[in-house]
């Protein structure tokens, strides 16, 4: 193979490596924060909305104890995702800061502080996975 080719296909590779970490990190780090949720009604579990580029306005009455919806929504939508755009997961009800601040036994420390606080780790492990 020669130098330009080598390299071409060091680029290709690399692009998909740094894309599917990044899909694997945002899908990892949103479940964390969804699953570290406290649950009542399982409201604010459901209310987490993925987006990109710009955060979600999105609000749904539907409820979801467990989180599944919201995870599979993020699982969804992650698919599309590339290291060129920017990821949210958002969460418009009114409460939620009152719950990220420690309002509920539950979740005394907030959950999405939490979550942050591993993310080194998490992008540690998805680009040890990804890594050819």
């Amino acid at each position: 193979m020669t130098f330009s080719k080598d390299l071409k296909t060091f680029s290709i590779n690399f692009g998909e490596v740094c894309d599917k970490t990044f899909r694997g990190t945002s899908i990892a780090m949103s479940r964390g924060v969804i699953e570290k949720t406290p649950v009542d009604t399982g409201r604010a579990r459901g209310n987490w909305f993925p987006s990109f580029d710009t955060p979600s306005t999105e609000i749904t009455s539907k409820t979801s104890k467990l989180g599944a919806e919201s995870i599979i929504r993020t699982v969804q939508k992650v698919s599309e995702l590339t290291t060129d755009k920017s990821f949210f997961l958002t969460n418009n009800l009114p409460y939620i800061v009152v719950l990220e601040n420690g309002s509920s036994t539950q979740a005394p420390n907030g959950m999405v502080a939490i979550t942050v606080n591993e993310f080194q780790r998490v992008v540690n492990e998805q680009a040890n996975k990804n890594r050819r």
